[in-house]
């Protein structure tokens, strides 16, 4: 019998994943948000790569990436190129509630048995609509024989502890639950806006995340064009939100050194809620806000005083909110023109 001939292989080989990435925050955080498919592929979730968000703040602190899957559900993403430690396992954990995740994603080259131990904990003890992954990477080449050229090196993800029923035959019951939750977005949100429409409040007809028919716990309800903010309504941890949104420091800063007659007429104008400044983020995003306490999973009855609270704030805050906009812009243009060289 004749001996088949047999196909040439080759080896792989582990190389550090510093080879790859020499920073966690300067290179893998970037490379990861721009390639976040490939994680999204290796956990069998579809993630949006134009949902990706990098230094997302939550209270003082900053998580490394937070992005949506393919129904809208928020997927927060810890990343270390070291060996894993207490700290990011408290980071973790921070982020997660925060932005009160429905997916955490805890990414390292290599995980202590005590760590890998409690995401396997996490995943048998908490609601089963959050699903933590604990996710090695590492970097490898294959070696293509003697005197050959071995190929460039590849990153490679593999999940070690993850969802009890993670497989690929529960992939339709994964994406059945989140369509229901955005489905839920949807019921609570679509409402409202048409009640804005109705009044005047904006030309909008339908709900809206970032100009995209994606529903979340973020609902673009306004865009202004004044001084380039938005007013939105939307859910935070425990809170039901409407604010105006900017990304312009200086503006910013303007209307901070307004916020005591700004409390002045929201008390005045009987707004319900407790009213506060976020300053600008390293992305330059700020806002301010009133909140009431709230969830997108209190019972209807709630839901409704909820969106009926929105419904009415909204309205009175943009009221309140625009003049000291626009006298800030034209503080700005002022401040612009004084500080140009004389002609």
């Amino acid at each position: 019998m004749a001996t088949r001939e047999m196909v040439e292989m080759g080896v792989i080989r582990k190389i550090g994943v510093r080879k790859l990435w020499e920073h966690e925050a300067y290179d893998f955080t970037p490379w990861l948000a721009e390639n976040v498919e490939l994680l999204g592929q290796v956990l069998q979730m579809d993630l949006d790569p134009e949902s990706v968000q990098t230094e997302v703040p939550v209270g003082p602190f900053f998580l490394d990436i937070l992005a949506k899957d393919g129904r809208g559900l928020k997927v927060v993403i810890e990343n270390q190129l070291e060996w894993t430690d207490h700290s990011h396992m408290g980071q973790l954990l921070t982020y997660a509630a925060g932005l009160e995740a429905s997916v955490v994603v805890w990414i390292a080259p290599h995980f202590c048995e005590e760590h890998r131990a409690a995401i396997d904990w996490l995943n048998r003890t908490t609601s089963e609509d959050v699903e933590f992954f604990a996710v090695e990477v590492r970097a490898i080449t294959i070696e293509q024989g003697e005197g050959k050229k071995a190929s460039l090196p590849a990153p490679e993800f593999r999940p070690v502890a993850f969802p009890n029923e993670w497989t690929k035959g529960n992939a339709g019951k994964r994406n059945a639950a989140r369509q229901l939750a955005n489905q839920q977005w949807l019921d609570f949100y679509q409402p409202l806006v048409e009640k804005l429409h109705e009044s005047g409040f904006t030309a909008k007809t339908a709900a809206t995340m970032g100009g995209t028919q994606r529903f979340s716990d973020d609902c673009v309800v306004s865009d202004d064009g004044v001084g380039n903010t938005y007013y939105s309504a939307w859910f935070g941890w425990s809170s039901a939100i409407v604010s105006v949104n900017m990304f312009n420091k200086e503006l910013s800063a303007k209307l901070e050194k307004r916020m005591e007659a700004i409390a002045v007429a929201v008390t005045k104008a009987g707004i319900k809620g407790k009213l506060s400044s976020r300053r600008p983020n390293r992305g330059g995003f700020s806002d301010i806000q009133v909140r009431i306490k709230g969830a997108i999973t209190d019972p209807p009855e709630e839901l409704e005083e909820i969106r009926a609270w929105m419904c009415d704030t909204l309205p009175k805050f943009r009221k309140i909110l625009n003049p000291h906009i626009e006298e800030s812009v034209r503080e700005l243009e002022a401040d612009a023109a004084n500080s140009s060289p004389q002609q």
